[in-house]
């Protein structure tokens, strides 16, 4: 971008057709199959503050699997936003109701940008009172551990713009390929 703005090269960037990258949790394992754990993640996440250490703030947030620009996008989804209060008292809950305190894996592969990343969501769930550790393979055994549901949580990229329609495989509760075992009728 600077050397475009000095003239010295030429640049064009698109928004279109990028993968989403997320969090992905498996629902049908503890501690993400209670919704109170599922909460105190979301409200204690800070992906604008990801993104600006980690990207600069280049890349355009989205806030679904389907980013700006996708068929499938909704300006707002209702998701929540960053309240470190509220994951506090989800965690203090979860916690009261569990007997033990809320704790996770978070899964992804050893390249140092995404270990940084996974750096980032362990020291925003730290600030909420939520323990995370790190579990680093390779990108094959990852994709291998979320066919098989042998996670808790994981970072994950997916779902380049494309219709909607063509995304069901990834949602759908009987798919092989529906990682974060979401089961809703």
């Amino acid at each position: 971008r600077d050397e475009a703005a000095a003239g010295r090269a030429d640049l064009f960037e698109s928004k279109r057709g990028g993968e989403v990258a997320y969090m992905m949790l498996n629902t049908a394992k503890a501690p993400f199959d209670d919704p109170i754990a599922r909460q105190a993640v979301a409200y204690g996440r800070n992906v604008a503050e990801v993104n600006q250490i980690r990207n600069r703030s280049i890349p355009q947030l989205a806030n679904s699997p389907f980013g700006p620009g996708s068929m499938g996008y909704l300006k707002d989804n209702g998701f929540p936003k960053p309240n470190l209060a509220k994951a506090k008292k989800l965690a203090a809950e979860y916690e009261a109701k569990h007997g033990q305190k809320l704790a996770f894996e978070y899964l992804t592969n050893p390249e140092p940008d995404t270990l940084a990343i996974a750096q980032l969501v362990k020291e925003q769930a730290a600030r909420a009172g939520i323990d995370v550790s790190i579990r680093t393979v390779d990108q094959s055994t990852l994709i291998n551990e979320a066919l098989a549901g042998n996670f808790q949580s994981m970072g994950f990229r997916n779902h380049a713009q494309s219709d909607p329609d063509a995304q069901y495989v990834w949602w759908h509760s009987g798919s092989p390929v529906n990682f974060g075992r979401i089961n809703d009728p």
